[in-house]
C-alpha cells in the first residue's frame, strides 16, 4: 500500500510540476502538444485546416453559393503554385477574382503574391506558344498584384524580337522595322542590330539580282540606317556606284558619238548642197 501511495504521489507530483512549469514558462501554453497535451485551440484549428486542405480536391470543391468556396479556391491555388502547375493556378485565381473581386483575392494573405507569380509564369507560357496578345494580358494581370520587374520586361523583349523576326520572314520589312525600333528603344542590342543589317543586305542583293531598282534603293536606304558598315551592304554599294560611274561615262561617250554623227551628217549635207550648187553654177555659165 505504501508503494502504491508513493507511486500515485510521484505521478501527481510530476503532473503538478509539469503544469506549474508550463504556467511559469511564457512560451508554453497549457495543453500544448509540446508537453504531451491534446493541443491548444489554435493548434487544433491549424491541424483541422491542414486536414481539410489535404482532403480538398477539384472533385469536392464547394459550389459558388458556399461560404467555403473562396477559401477552397485559395487552397487549391496555393497548392498549384507550390507544385508549379501554373495553368491550373491561373484558372483558380481567375475564378477567385471573377466570383469575388479583389476583396476575395485579398481575403487570403497568399492570394496576391501567388496570383502575381502565377500570372507571370502563365504569360511566359503564352509567349512561348506564340500567343503574344494573351501573354500581354497575363503580364498586366501579374503587374496588378505585384511590381513590374525585369521578368516582365524580359518576356516583352522576347515578344518584340520574335515579332519582328516573324514579320521579316513573311516579307513585311516595314512592319519588322517598326517592331525592331521599339525593341531597340527599350534596350539597345548590338547582336540584333547586326542581325537586322545582315537580313536587310541579303534582301537588297535579292532585289538587285531581280533587277528591282526601286526595291534596291529602298532596302539600301534602310540598311544604311541600321548597319552602314555591313560588309554585304558596302559591297553592293560599291558595285552600284561603279555601275553608275560606268553608265555615266558610257552616256557621255554615247552623247559624244551622237554629236559627231550629227556633225558628220550636217557636213555631208552641206557638201552635197555645195556640189549641187556648183553643178548648177557650171550649167548656168554654159548657157
Amino acid at each position: 500500500m505504501n508503494g502504491r501511495f508513493f507511486a500515485v504521489l510521484t505521478l501527481s507530483g510530476t503532473t503538478l510540476a509539469s503544469a506549474a512549469w508550463a504556467q511559469s514558462s511564457p512560451d508554453i501554453e497549457i495543453g500544448t502538444t509540446r508537453i504531451g497535451g491534446p493541443g491548444t485551440q489554435r493548434q487544433q484549428a491549424v491541424q483541422a485546416s491542414v486536414e481539410a486542405e489535404e482532403y480538398l480536391t477539384e472533385d469536392n470543391l464547394p459550389p459558388k453559393e458556399s461560404k467555403k468556396r473562396i477559401p477552397s479556391l485559395h487552397t487549391l491555388g496555393a497548392r498549384y503554385v507550390g507544385s508549379k502547375q501554373w495553368i491550373d493556378a491561373c484558372e483558380k485565381y481567375d475564378s477567385i477574382v471573377d466570383e469575388g473581386g479583389s476583396e476575395a483575392l485579398e481575403s487570403d494573405p497568399r492570394g496576391k503574391p501567388n496570383a502575381f507569380v502565377a500570372y507571370l509564369q502563365c504569360a511566359k507560357i503564352a509567349q512561348g506558344g506564340g500567343d503574344f496578345d494573351k501573354a500581354e494580358r497575363l503580364l498586366k494581370r501579374s503587374e496588378t498584384y505585384g511590381p513590374s520587374d525585369h521578368r516582365h520586361a524580359g518576356i516583352r523583349e522576347k515578344m518584340l524580337r520574335e515579332g519582328y523576326r516573324k514579320k521579316l520572314s513573311n516579307g513585311d520589312v516595314n512592319g519588322a522595322l517598326e517592331l525592331y525600333r521599339q525593341a531597340q528603344a527599350k534596350e539597345m542590342n548590338e547582336d540584333e542590330r547586326i542581325w537586322m543589317g545582315d537580313e536587310l543586305a541579303k534582301r537588297a542583293w535579292t532585289a538587285y539580282n531581280n533587277k528591282d531598282k526601286r526595291g534596291v534603293e529602298d532596302l539600301m536606304a534602310k540598311t544604311e540606317e541600321i548597319a552602314p558598315l555591313n560588309t554585304e551592304h558596302r559591297r553592293l554599294k560599291e558595285k552600284l556606284e561603279f555601275e553608275g560611274s560606268v553608265g555615266s561615262q558610257l552616256g557621255m561617250l554615247a552623247g559624244g558619238i551622237l554629236a559627231l554623227v550629227a556633225a558628220w551628217t550636217l557636213l555631208s549635207r552641206w557638201r552635197e548642197r555645195a556640189k549641187v550648187a556648183k553643178a548648177a553654177g557650171s550649167a548656168f555659165e554654159d548657157l
